[in-house]
């Protein structure tokens, strides 16, 4: 079943109750917050805070959810990705290093369909 805009924050949370925690929801002040706003702000300090983590586990679950937003059939979903989440994990090499081997083939894709302003910092392996 491919991600639908209205359920992504919904889909995100069943997927990483982590974000639940206080310590992420406090940074949307409770509430009742878009897509664009939980992904901008929760997501990617999740993703940071996972980056400094030993265990890729939780980090594969991430990639795979990131996935599956870069192959929805709804172009609210993949245009949020792209401006909100992708740029976080573009922003630092170490980011990169860690997140890349994780990725799919469509994450990536996108990733390279990215501004360079956004990714002249940072070396992206090659695709193959």
């Amino acid at each position: 079943m491919s991600l639908e805009y209205e359920s992504l924050n919904q889909r995100l949370l069943e997927r990483l109750p982590a974000l639940g925690e206080p310590r992420y929801t406090q940074m949307i002040g409770g509430i009742e917050a878009g897509p664009y706003v939980v992904f901008g702000v929760t997501l990617n300090r999740y993703l940071i805070d996972l980056a400094d983590e030993s265990d890729p586990t939780t980090r594969a679950v991430v990639s795979a959810f990131l996935e599956e937003m870069a192959t929805a059939r709804d172009g609210r979903v993949t245009d949020m990705l792209s401006s909100e989440v992708l740029p976080t994990l573009v922003r630092t090499q170490s980011m990169v290093d860690v997140y890349w081997p994780l990725l799919g083939e469509a994450t990536r894709h996108r990733i390279s369909l990215l501004p360079s302003r956004l990714t002249s910092k940072v070396e992206l392996p090659s695709h193959a």
